[in-house]
């Protein structure tokens, strides 16, 4: 009976001895686990990479900037080119492609030009051409020449080859160039041309713009110059214009430039606009037509 009893009590330590044992080795298991996943894990050595994969990580690491393009394309501009088509979103190709024509129309705005007239299915032509007009601002020369050439030759978009010259123009400053090119050009661009030219003049120098369309002999031009300008005017600073146009001698083009004035002052300042109207002498139509909604 007592070796029975022995022999159970040895049976049952060495059963706890066994679980003991397996939860040990269960928690080492696991600790080495958890010690295995935390380490990195060894990558395959692979080849040396291609030179395409080179190239591509490159432009991966350093993507071309329009800013970088545009430098470049002042003096390499087929390098900058290739460059600018290499790249695979379009939207950011078409970016890249401005700037070069930018950057090329500084140095030779021709060959920009005539680049961008024979790759039209590369970039939009009006990104294109507006591109290439806003590169010419330091030579307005250059810029009213390839518009005269560029018109010459491709009649059909001489209206378009106008505006970019004319925006191009007032952008830089150069109003008076921007006035006398609009005035010369084919009659069924003029008046969309001078309005182009004369509305910036307006906003920026408002009586110079004035004197040169008032000079203008012909009644179309000047019309076309004059409404331009007092709307422009009108625009940036209606108090200046209203002190103004009320001195002008009495007539249309003085009701016009009046009513013009204060009605984008009531529109800004409706307070003082008002103050001015009670002390000024107006005619009942003029009163009228500046209150009116």
């Amino acid at each position: 009976m007592a070796v029975v009893l022995v022999s159970a009590t040895a049976a049952a330590l060495l059963l706890l001895t066994s679980k003991k044992e397996t939860l040990t080795n269960e928690t080492t298991s696991a600790q080495s686990a958890r010690q295995i996943m935390a380490k990195p894990v060894d990558q395959p050595k692979s080849a040396a990479p291609s030179s395409a994969q080179q190239t591509s990580s490159a432009a991966t690491a350093s993507p071309v900037s329009a800013e970088s393009l545009e430098a470049l394309a002042a003096t390499d501009p087929s390098r900058a080119l290739a460059l600018a088509l290499a790249e695979k979103d379009d939207a950011q190709r078409d970016v890249l492609l401005q700037a070069v024509l930018r950057g090329w129309a500084r140095t030779a705005p021709d060959a920009a030009a005539d680049w961008a007239w024979t790759h039209q299915d590369a970039i939009e032509q009006g990104h294109a051409f507006s591109a290439i007009f806003t590169g010419t601002q330091q030579n307005p020369e250059g810029a009213l020449h390839l518009a005269q050439r560029l018109s010459t030759e491709h009649p059909e978009e001489a209206w378009s080859f106008g505006r970019y010259l004319i925006t191009s123009l007032a952008q830089a400053g150069n109003f008076a160039q921007a006035a006398d090119f609009a005035a010369t050009t084919h009659p069924d661009h003029r008046v969309d041309l001078l309005t182009g030219a004369y509305y910036p003049w307006g906003c920026q120098q408002p009586e110079k713009a004035l004197q040169s369309a008032i000079a203008l002999e012909d009644p179309l031009r000047q019309n076309a110059a004059f409404h331009a300008t007092i709307s422009g005017w009108a625009q940036t600073n209606p108090q200046s214009l209203t002190d103004a146009a009320y001195k002008f001698p009495d007539g249309h083009d003085r009701s016009l430039a009046l009513v013009t004035g204060l009605r984008s002052w009531i529109e800004k300042d409706p307070a003082s606009a008002e103050d001015w109207i009670k002390t000024h002498k107006l005619t009942a139509e003029e009163s009228s037509r500046a209150l009116e909604e």
